[in-house]
């Protein structure tokens, strides 16, 4: 009893939630929020340039809000060029391009170079320490003639290790498995398996997304190991997230 015969009653303390943070879930977050998918659309409209065309996403400083996406400016030295590398660190964690129509001779999927953008924008990032799953926050999308693509960190120690013990090695295999496919007239299928093929081979401990024609969610795309079903050689899982 307290004070003037006021009973007094223990608040107890509020349950934490502890909210798990995935690839797909993040993912989903692009298509939730206006603005984000605005730009994937934007990008659309430039899949038979000649050029490259990209954003770049951060958030606001000391917060956890996203920016409107910014433009990526194009390359000085090479113009058809967009300057990712200029978009990483500080409050980056992600970024949206395309990859100019494959008439230019350019692959319709992701390059060596995307891969270790990845990688550098994770690295950079401002946010420390960071947890495993905070690392599943980072991503490159690629709008290409084939649809939206994107790619996440799943295992950081292992995508870390890649980078420092495998990455020469996977720059030179992809580089000649497209030349061995003809790549920039490959189709969809071919590439998605050629890329997914090596991120198995090197154990990258990252993921490879496509999301779906309505735009309201996202299959993550891995290689199709039941025999019965060897005519399609690409899964697609929804992420359901």
């Amino acid at each position: 009893k307290g004070c003037g015969g006021v009973v007094t009653v223990p608040v107890p303390e509020l349950e934490q939630v502890e909210v798990t943070i995935t690839p797909c879930s993040e993912l989903q977050k692009i298509l939730n929020t206006p603005y984000l998918l605005q730009a994937i659309n934007s990008l659309e409209t430039y899949t038979n340039a000649t050029k490259e065309w990209g954003y770049a996403i951060k958030t606001f400083p000391n917060s956890t809000t996203t920016e409107p996406p910014h433009i990526i400016e194009s390359d000085s030295e090479d113009p058809n060029k967009i300057k990712m590398g200029d978009y990483i660190g500080g409050d980056y964690y992600g970024a949206y391009h395309t990859h100019p129509k494959p008439s230019t001779g350019v692959v319709p999927m992701f390059s060596h170079g995307d891969v270790k953008w990845l990688f550098d924008v994770a690295k950079k990032h401002s946010k420390s320490p960071k947890t495993q799953q905070d690392y599943h926050v980072y991503f490159l999308t690629l709008t290409c003639v084939y649809g939206t693509y994107a790619i996440k960190i799943k295992d950081w120690v292992k995508f870390s290790i890649f980078i420092s013990n495998n990455y020469g090695d996977f720059y030179k295999e992809l580089n000649d498995r497209y030349t061995k496919i003809n790549g920039s007239e490959a189709g969809s299928t071919t590439l998605e398996k050629t890329f997914l093929s090596l991120m198995k081979e090197y154990d990258m401990g990252m993921g490879l997304y496509e999301l779906n024609p309505d735009k309201t969610g996202w299959n993550e795309l891995t290689l199709n190991e039941d025999p019965a079903t060897f005519y399609k050689p690409v899964k697609e899982t929804p992420c359901n997230e």
